[in-house]
């Protein structure tokens, strides 16, 4: 009888609404910490992407840099570069530029004047239309 008596009394405590309101708290505050480590795993993973698509375009960006520097490291390199940043022409050469619509300008430079550099002579744009016109007729040669 007293076997009865205590399992009677363990299910009064494990039935009562007490226990019940415990084991919801406890769920609650377990579904919390849960939810939040899910939210944890969800910015890092955007933030993991983020960083994936940094890394793609600097190693593109590094690439396409060792390119360049292998490129100018050749005799050829530095002349193209040279000629696209001051805009010199070698003795015997002509040099056009072409220019939009906007400017309306076309100019060409023969390189056997006296005032040549050591890589060649800078581009004397013409001023006026009828020199623009001699010019290209020049270039048409």
């Amino acid at each position: 009888m007293r076997e009865l008596q205590r399992k009677n009394r363990i299910k009064k405590i494990i039935y009562s609404p007490f226990t019940g309101v415990v084991l919801l708290v406890l769920l609650f505050f377990l579904s919390k910490a849960t939810y939040g480590l899910y939210q944890k795993k969800v910015a890092t993973d955007l933030e993991l992407r983020r960083v994936e698509g940094q890394l793609k375009t600097l190693t593109d960006k590094e690439k396409k840099l060792k390119d360049q520097i292998m490129f100018l490291n050749t005799d050829r390199g530095v002349e193209s570069e040279i000629r696209q940043k001051f805009r010199v022409v070698k003795p015997g050469e002509e040099l056009s530029v072409i220019v939009d619509d906007d400017a309306g300008t076309t100019s060409a430079v023969n390189s056997d004047s006296s005032t040549s550099k050591s890589l060649g002579n800078p581009i004397n744009t013409p001023k006026n239309w009828w020199e623009n016109a001699a010019a290209s007729v020049i270039f048409w040669k």
